[in-house]
């Protein structure tokens, strides 16, 4: 689907939401009731989850502004299913109207991990970019004033902590609001209270895009580094390499410091290229909060044996262990519900989420 047409989509509906006169008060009412609708204008076909469940809205606590962002659920989920992720959902990252249809902010559309969701590298040129690990800033002009957020929500504390970045970014460096007529920056927010993994060693905004309003696509390199001179914003650093070979073993050395690059392609494809060691963090991380919910997700998703060389040496003993055991019940020959149910007992009750439980109902109608 072209840019034009996703955009003018979620136009459409910012207008249906404006005659509704409906608001953040009563959006998830009026949604539940318009499904079969909302489902066409997301270009999404699957009954479950409910497209209620996939996309949200955010709306400015003064400003007509309304956000949209895809949800938890979308991210955790959507994969599983075949043309899930709709170029519609995809694009609804923090993408900002007026509430009279105007388009205010474009951040890019999702795009996706290498050797997650993609396996195939597009062809032709490409550069990549390091991948900072902070959180996506969003920053737009609207009638003279400038704004930030966050592709979340208006009031995230992320937001609140940027919008103080901002203001200062402005005095020091004397911003016009024709600086970035018609342009959305993109930044990465680093701050200590943005930090994941990695510590920076101070607090900063670095410019990683911009794209025009007008022709819905990145502005050119030359563009970039003079709104970076101008605005007074470091640009991303730029990877050296020069194939996508070299630049997956530079990832795939262990000792690799950082998150990864994100590389964008002569297509206008972006993929992201995630660091071995930061995803190891990343992933023993996820197994330690429900390690039952990760090994039956994995399960499910049939890339166990992939994730275990991600773990340290005693996860990879335990999620072994637990696998095992979950197969064995999963086996039982017993209908799909009652072996579902089995599976979610079988687990302590701390671990019994609402996510655990999904989960075990997939891995069981998987089996059947």
């Amino acid at each position: 689907m072209q840019p034009q047409e996703v955009v003018g989509r979620l136009r459409r509906l910012v207008m249906v939401l404006k005659d509704g006169n409906v608001s953040k008060r009563n959006f998830r009412q009026w949604a539940n009731q318009r499904i079969e609708e909302l489902s066409e204008l997301f270009d999404y076909s699957h009954a479950r989850p409910k497209i209620t469940d996939l996309v949200g809205l955010s709306f400015h606590p003064t400003e007509p502004f309304i956000l949209f962002n895809y949800t938890r659920t979308a991210h955790s989920r959507l994969h599983l299913y075949p043309n899930g992720w709709t170029d519609v959902i995809r694009q609804c990252r923090g993408i900002v109207f007026d509430s009279y249809g105007n388009l205010v902010a474009l951040p890019w559309p999702k795009f996706f991990n290498f050797n997650g969701n993609v396996r195939t590298i597009p062809p032709g040129p490409f550069t990549a970019t390091v991948k900072y690990d902070g959180h996506l800033g969003i920053i737009f002009e609207y009638k003279g004033r400038f704004y930030v957020t966050t592709r979340g929500e208006f009031a995230s504390s992320t937001s609140v902590l940027a919008e103080g970045m901002l203001a200062r970014y402005i005095k020091k460096f004397g911003w016009k609001p024709e600086d970035i007529w018609g342009t959305t920056l993109l930044v990465e927010i680093l701050h200590p209270q943005t930090k994941v993994y990695l510590d920076y060693p101070e607090e900063r905004f670095v410019l990683i895009g911009a794209r025009s309003l007008h022709t819905l696509q990145d502005h050119p390199d030359e563009r970039l580094l003079h709104l970076s001179q101008r605005l007074g914003i470091p640009l991303a650093e730029r990877w050296q390499g020069s194939s996508v070979r070299e630049l997956l073993e530079t990832v795939s050395n262990p000792q690799q410091p950082g998150e990864g690059y994100v590389g964008r392609f002569a297509n206008g494809e972006m993929l992201k290229f995630k660091c071995f060691g930061y995803v190891q963090r990343m992933v023993s991380d996820t197994m330690g909060k429900n390690p039952w919910a990760y090994v039956v997700r994995r399960l499910v998703d049939g890339d166990l044996k992939h994730k275990l060389p991600l773990l340290d040496e005693e996860s990879v003993d335990f999620a072994r262990k637990l696998a095992q055991r979950i197969r064995r019940t999963n086996r039982l020959p017993i209908p799909p519900k009652q072996r579902w149910q089995k599976l979610y007992t079988v687990a302590p009750s701390e671990f019994r989420t609402n996510g655990y439980k999904e989960a075990c109902r997939e891995l069981a109608k998987a089996k059947s």
